[in-house]
């Protein structure tokens, strides 16, 4: 994998305890990473994984990790780098190598969930809430969603492609609540009506298996003639209305519940 830094783009504090404090200029967001996050940012000659595998390797004993977990936690590592904008990946392995089905979106994955919905968000059978116009959907700003438990990008890969990013919001750890909302629905607009029923079928005969035992509804709200094609689908998939709350988008627009037990 090779990268580069973006060192325009940000200031480097390093701290007592070795880890380092990372401004964005560009954002001014601040974050707190770690040594090996510091040696990427700190030796900008190296801009190879396999460079800074054998840099690491050399410099600090590793020898309670396989070579493979070291590879993974470096491109963690420099995956993460590249969603708060302090380096450029340039090559890295094809996704067509490593993923198809549905999974979790993860660190790898952040910057092709960004060109995906980038590329689709025009659809019309898309179930989108969010502005379009804002940076909601940057990678940086999905990473931040995901990183802190507020939502999971839940993709289905075809051929090595995301066909349909599925996401869901997830109430917090604290909360007696049970259900979980359907934030957004991204699909690829070359999908046909039938491949996209089969596509949130399947992402959500996933959910029902990885989070049937904490939650015990899926929901989702609609409201006027917004995302008339997403709700019918849902609706033929057994999602049923469970409330309409009266005037809750403007005096004139009532907001439409649907929910479906895991």
């Amino acid at each position: 994998m090779n990268y580069e830094l973006l060192e325009e783009n940000f200031f480097v504090r390093g701290e007592k305890d070795d880890t380092i404090t990372v401004m964005n200029k560009e954002t001014h967001q601040i974050c707190y990473l770690s040594k090996l996050s510091g040696e990427v940012l700190k030796n900008p000659h190296i801009n190879t994984s396999e460079k800074l595998v054998d840099f690491v390797t050399t410099k600090y004993d590793c020898s309670n990790q396989t070579n493979d977990e070291i590879v993974e936690d470096i491109e963690g590592i420099i995956y993460q780098l590249d969603a708060l904008g302090l380096l450029k990946i340039s090559t890295a392995k094809k996704q067509s190598d490593i993923y198809n089905g549905v999974t979790v979106g993860g660190e790898a994955l952040y910057v092709g969930i960004e060109k995906f919905i980038s590329d689709n968000c025009g659809f019309d059978s898309n179930y989108i809430q969010a502005d379009l116009s804002s940076d909601y959907f940057n990678k940086g700003a999905i990473r931040v969603r995901q990183f802190n438990n507020k939502e999971v990008n839940i993709l289905l890969y075809q051929k090595g492609k995301i066909i349909c990013d599925f996401v869901v919001g997830l109430p917090p750890f604290s909360s007696a609540v049970s259900v979980i909302s359907v934030n957004t629905i991204v699909f690829d607009q070359r999908l046909s009506k039938k491949e996209i029923e089969t596509a949130i079928t399947k992402i959500l005969t996933f959910i029902y298996k990885e989070l049937g035992n904490q939650y015990n509804k899926i929901r989702f709200n609609s409201y006027d003639d917004s995302h008339v094609f997403a709700t019918r689908i849902l609706e033929k998939l057994g999602f049923k209305k469970v409330a309409t709350f009266e005037k809750e988008i403007a005096k004139s627009i009532d907001l439409n519940v649907y929910d479906k037990e895991i």
